[in-house]
């Protein structure tokens, strides 16, 4: 995944060139041969940090995955309102990562941060999780985001830095491995949260829904753990003292160059940083003016997370208008589906790392980083591509769910044992027992109209209508609502009359992703009113319960897409299974019609009606963009911080490493920019991030084509793991080299 897990601070430590001499001797290669061969024990303050990774990572996304379905479900955001609020906690996400190294390396060290804001980020996972109980208010979550975007990102930057700093010079091998062993923890954690959490929320039923104080309640959990972890391996930790921050020198010197290049305009200089060298150093200047160089790069790469962020918002509500079953049974919720994103992640790295790039270094493109990152950029161009006609082909399936204005949708059920004549201003005919006409569209106005069961059909009927009524009529006058929808329904009431009512339905899909469901109970028998009818899932890990009263329907509940069993309860007796088996279509809006069976005593029937067609566009179509993004993101995002660290002077990789998350940042912003401009088809907005995706593609390849590489011999040892969207750099190598070299100028 792309999140960016890194430690810029623990680059920023041991590039600094203020480290004492005795430092920098400590930091040498070992001289000794024999020492060299003596392996040194594996620090077992490194599970600790290991294990509070993982936790973290799971409370992160956990409560990321089931985010925007909070927010349109239970807050009832819109869905444009939803992905702002969405992307803007993915912004504090990420600009917070540049205070928290500053926090840990300028002033309190990485320990404490790590302590400090790990509280901050528990005490906003509690905040959401008592908020998300009734009622819903949307200002205790505001807070609780913030509080959580704050935590992780302050502590984003030190874990894994805090996790190098365990290690000694002499450890080289066994550091590699904590880095691999960490970039596993991040990508199980966020796997495992993002299949796991959505199951909590969805099926874990509580005040009429779903269940999110629980769902929020487990990520909440995990960042306890976490925090009680990393604390438990406090007596086994290396911790330094904080030494200075190389990112605050940076924005200091920035600063105070814009500053002096405005007092004094008639003195003309090279550059217009070199204005800061009455304070600061030549050296340092110039590496900042490398730095620059390298961030010039970085101004069309806020596209790209724009578009890749989108799979938690955009992508998870457009999985609500699909048909989810995977295969037999089995339904993936539509927040599950972005855990394909990590899977595919620890799949595809290695495989291009081993397997894809020596293939096209061989045929010498592209073979370049900057050409791997156009790759990467027009896959994500593609993959917007993809979802635009995937949500076309959606859009084209609830063209029947749009009414004209001064509009309304009817239709007529007949659940009488005998044909009934049915009397209106837009239809007239004979409809047969257990059967129903055609949705029509009529104008919305007032209506009088009539069924019956007149003499002629009556006396012309089979035994079973002429034994159980007589000669009857009903009259129906009918209010029909601009844009509603409406079905009658005819049967036989308890004395033998034909009775007539008129019910509304939900013209419209879930916008839980699930299957809304209606039951209209038709009994001689009397009951109370409170007497439920329960819905049991086959594996009873879920139920609904529908209050009832005689020839009346129920609200209309969602519930999730699968089998179900369906039983009638009643105060005085057991339940009674009408249906086992009911298979419910996520989309779809059912009428269910139960009734007693009449050749069969004590015994219930039941008929169902489609209101609304169910999602006909499968999930799996939705499969390859999810593969060309993370393709994508393989090329880009790998290969771009990589880059980016073999272009930027040894001092300065912690700046750089800033600059990169904030690209992630900016991104984000830009899609709290886009979904407040409301555009009135996704389908056209998919298009639109498409277009701009392939012209800063195209902006970027003439960018990187004038570009000149920089010397990266420097770089010939440095180690680069893949986590979580960045490098995790062994940064003590790169130091070792850089002490060797000028050990030789000596």
């Amino acid at each position: 995944m792309s999140q960016q897990e890194t430690g810029f601070d623990q680059l920023e430590s041991t590039f600094k060139t203020t480290a004492s001499p005795k430092e920098e001797t400590q930091l040498l290669p070992p001289r000794n041969p024999a020492k060299e061969k003596k392996k040194l024990p594996y620090p077992k303050s490194i599970f600790f940090i290991v294990g509070n990774e993982f936790c973290e990572r799971f409370s992160y996304f956990g409560m990321r995955a089931i985010l925007v379905l909070y927010l349109t479900q239970w807050l009832r955001f819109d869905k444009d309102w939803a992905t702002s609020i969405y992307h803007g906690f993915v912004v504090l996400c990420y600009v917070m990562p540049m205070f928290g190294a500053i926090l840990a390396d300028g002033y309190i060290g990485k320990f404490k941060t790590i302590i400090i804001l790990s509280i901050v980020y528990i005490i906003g996972n509690t905040v959401m999780t008592f908020t998300a109980f009734p009622p819903p208010f949307w200002v205790g979550p505001m807070i609780g985001l913030v509080l959580i975007g704050t935590g992780t990102g302050g502590i984003k930057p030190c874990v894994s830095a805090f996790g190098g700093d365990q290690f000694t010079s002499e450890q080289q091998k066994q550091r590699i491995q904590f880095f691999s062993v960490f970039y596993f923890a991040i990508n199980l954690g966020s796997f495992t949260s993002m299949v796991v959490t959505p199951v909590i929320r969805e099926y874990i039923r509580c005040f009429g829904s779903s269940c999110y104080p629980v769902a929020f309640g487990l990520p909440a959990l995990l960042m306890i753990i976490a925090l009680v972890l990393f604390w438990l391996g406090r007596d086994l930790y290396k911790i330094f003292p904080p030494t200075g921050s190389v990112i605050k020198n940076f924005f200091c010197c920035t600063g105070r160059a814009i500053k002096n290049r405005w007092q004094m305009r008639n003195v003309t200089k090279a550059h217009w940083l070199d204005y800061a060298d009455d304070k600061y150093e030549t050296v340092f200047i110039e590496d900042i003016k490398r730095v620059l160089r390298v961030f010039v790069l970085f101004v069309p790469l806020p596209v790209f997370w724009a578009l890749f962020d989108q799979q938690g918002s955009r992508w998870t509500l457009q999985s609500i208008q699909l048909n989810r079953r995977v295969c037999g049974n089995w339904h993936v919720l539509p927040d599950q589906i972005q855990a394909i994103n990590p899977l595919l992640i620890v799949i595809l790295i290695p495989l291009f790392e081993g397997v894809i790039y020596p293939l096209l270094d061989r045929c010498h493109f592209p073979n370049r980083p900057l050409q791997r990152m156009v790759c990467g950029m027009a896959l994500a161009c593609l993959a917007f591509i993809a979802a635009g006609c995937l949500q076309l082909r959606i859009d084209s399936t609830l063209l029947d769910l749009k009414l004209e204005p001064n509009h309304s949708s009817i239709y007529h059920i007949n659940v009488a044992p005998c044909p009934v004549k049915l009397d209106s201003p837009w239809k007239n005919s004979v409809l047969p027992p257990w059967n129903n006409t055609r949705k029509q569209v009529v104008n919305s106005s007032s209506y009088t109209f009539t069924a019956e069961i007149s003499d002629e059909i009556w006396k012309t009927a089979n035994d079973s209508c002429r034994l159980s009524t007589q000669p009857t009529f009903s009259t129906v006058k009918a209010q029909l609502l601009s844009g509603g929808a409406y079905f009658s329904l005819s049967a036989l009431t308890s004395n033998g009359k034909l009775d007539t009512k008129l019910f509304d339905y939900p013209l419209q899909k879930s916008n839980l992703g699930g299957t809304l469901i209606g039951i209209v109970y038709i009994s001689p028998r009397e009951f109370s009113d409170t007497m439920p009818v329960g819905f049991l899932i086959d594996t009873s890990f879920d139920y609904f319960y529908f209050n009832l009263s005689d020839f009346g329907s129920t609200a209309y509940q969602n519930i999730p897409p699968g089998r179900y069993r369906i039983s009638l309860s009643f105060n005085s007796s057991t339940d009674v299974v009408v249906k086992d088996g009911f298979v419910a279509n996520s989309g779809a809006v059912y009428t269910l019609v139960i009734m007693p069976n009449s050749t069969a005593p004590d015994t219930y029937q039941m008929l169902y009606y489609v209101d609304v067609e169910p999602n006909s566009v499968s999930v799996w179509y939705q499969f390859p963009q999810y593969v060309l993004i993370t393709v994508g993101e393989t090329l880009f995002a790998v290969t771009g911080l990589s880059f980016a660290y073999s272009q930027a002077p040894e001092s300065m990789k912690s700046v750089v490493q800033a600059g990169w998350l904030l690209t992630t940042a900016v991104g984000n912003l830009f899609d709290v920019i886009i979904a407040s401009l409301h555009i009135y088809s996704q389908a056209v907005e998919f298009f639109f991030f498409s277009i701009l995706m392939a012209v800063t593609t195209v902006v970027f390849a003439i960018m990187s084509h004038f570009y000149t590489y920089a010397d990266t011999a420097s770089m010939s040892r440095l180690e680069t793991f893949y986590s979580d969207g960045q490098a995790l750099i062994d940064p003590v190598d790169a130091k070792e080299e850089h002490l060797e070299r000028d050990e030789n100028k000596k």
